[in-house]
């Protein structure tokens, strides 16, 4: 898998001074690109392919940080970590991520000075992709077919790329992060084309799973990325290079401790010592929501359930069993 080249300063056109690349010319997708989603992932590619056609260098231009947070002075939660995002870029076949903060002074660039300034005289691009429902400029300015007008103007080629839906509903960014926040980890991996991740640093727990024979790896809460809903999860945990089938619970633990909010994942056949180590945890079904139990005996044989279902799931699975049917789906 190639090496992808990604430019992170604030204005990011400093970084390219002593750059060549983007003198031969560029195919440029536009997008914030958050959640890199089966729409995303479709204007990449189409990107990335007319590169290769025309001999070009693949740039996604995003932005590091959400414009909704900065435009709207209320945080919103992003889908993938900025480091998640650039390894499916990279796995995409991207050349190039230009990472452009979404600050107010960039938010007051006009939609001709981004096609002029940026697209054309600094990236040199020769063809442009963006979605539907692209807008960009001072004050959100110009939409799609601004960004057609101005680069059809300056000889840019330019494609928009159609809304993709399933179910009859479009696939966006927020769509997905519903779906995560309401545990529907099945329609969520169908949006993404993959399932939904997490990542950490394994830390220090109780180690009371231990004593009951479920050993767990915890994670802090990650901030700035958008959780499941609490609860308990069929998962996949990527531990020292190799995937583990894996039950994670999502939240509270009253029943050993209140108020002790983490992501702890048991690993149905592993054995070793990760502690300080990363790990990566995908989520795939919604098992039950988080309970509070009179006896650590009650937890134990509760977790004996979660681990056969587990079992069950991943049986089916390898049978091409339907991700949106199975037992306890009721979300509370």
């Amino acid at each position: 898998m190639k090496a992808v080249r990604v430019y992170t300063q604030e204005d990011p056109r400093k970084d390219l001074q002593h750059e060549n690349w983007q003198k031969r010319g560029t195919a440029v997708a536009l997008g914030s690109f958050d959640a890199v989603h089966i729409g995303h992932q479709m204007l990449i590619r189409q990107v990335v392919e007319y590169a290769k056609k025309m001999d070009l260098t693949s740039v996604v231009y995003l932005f590091r940080n959400q414009p909704r947070s900065v435009l709207g002075g209320v945080p919103v939660p992003a889908v993938n970590t900025f480091e998640g995002r650039i390894q499916i870029l990279k796995e995409l076949g991207v050349d190039v991520v230009i990472a452009q903060w979404f600050t107010p002074e960039f938010a007051a660039i006009s939609a001709e000075t981004f096609v002029l300034d940026y697209l054309k005289n600094w990236l040199h691009a020769k063809y442009v992709a963006a979605g539907f429902n692209y807008h960009f400029g001072c004050r959100g300015e110009g939409d799609i077919h601004t960004l057609c007008a101005l680069c059809r103007r300056e000889g840019i080629r330019i494609d928009e790329i159609p809304c993709v839906a399933l179910e009859g509903y479009p696939v966006s960014s927020t769509r997905v992060r519903s779906l995560i926040q309401d545990g529907k980890m099945e329609e969520a991996a169908a949006c993404l084309g993959r399932p939904f991740s997490l990542s950490g640093t394994v830390i220090d727990g109780n180690q009371l799973g231990r004593t009951m024979g479920f050993p767990t790896a915890n994670i802090a809460m990650p901030e700035g990325v958008v959780l499941p809903h609490y609860g308990v999860y069929v998962s996949r945990t990527m531990a020292e290079g190799k995937w583990y089938r894996s039950i994670t619970n999502v939240g509270d633990k009253p029943t050993v401790k209140k108020n002790s909010l983490c992501i702890e994942s048991h690993l149905l056949a592993f054995s070793g010592d990760i502690y300080g180590k990363p790990i990566e945890i995908q989520f795939y079904y919604y098992i039950r929501g988080i309970t509070k139990f009179e006896n650590l005996d009650q937890l134990k044989r509760q977790l004996e359930s979660d681990k056969k279902t587990a079992q069950m799931f991943f049986g089916k699975e390898t049978q091409r069993f339907s991700l949106h049917v199975g037992p306890n789906s009721e979300r509370k």
